[in-house]
């Protein structure tokens, strides 16, 4: 009866460890899966030695990001500053719109007209990695 109960129990425990569901946070820019093929801007944090590496292709009023930052993992935890660790802080138009917690997102809905786009990589406490990439983008 014991054998019967533990073979129940692990198999609801690896049933429960195999879903897909993933947090989804709130504002325009939306995660999305990442696959990273080629990179059209790299540039280097002048003091943490890191690189940013952002591929991204505009799609109608919205823009897909992929985003690949070397032994650094995004974080939703906010709090103590851990080196290799942190989310982007999002700017379009100059103004923040958003923090970004994944390495693939879309920002939905952009107005017909040319856009700056801004990236800043930051620690959990906020601090900053010294890192950022800008670029243009023109919706039709």
């Amino acid at each position: 009866m014991l054998k019967h109960f533990m073979l129940l129990f692990l198999l609801l425990v690896s049933l429960t460890a195999c879903t897909n569901e993933k947090p989804r946070p709130e504002g325009n820019a939306v995660p999305m899966e990442i696959s990273i093929t080629q990179q059209d801007a790299v540039e280097a944090g002048a003091q943490t030695g890191r690189q940013l590496f952002v591929n991204h292709h505009l799609k109608g009023r919205n823009v897909y990001i992929e985003c690949f930052v070397p032994n650094f993992t995004f974080s939703d935890e906010r709090g103590k500053k851990v080196n290799g660790e942190g989310y982007m802080n999002l700017y379009v138009d100059e103004k923040k719109t958003d923090e970004i917690h994944t390495a693939a997102f879309i920002i939905k809905g952009l107005e017909k007209g040319t856009h700056t786009i801004s990236l800043e990589l930051l620690h959990n406490d906020s601090s900053k990695y010294h890192l950022k990439k800008t670029w243009n983008v023109t919706v039709q």
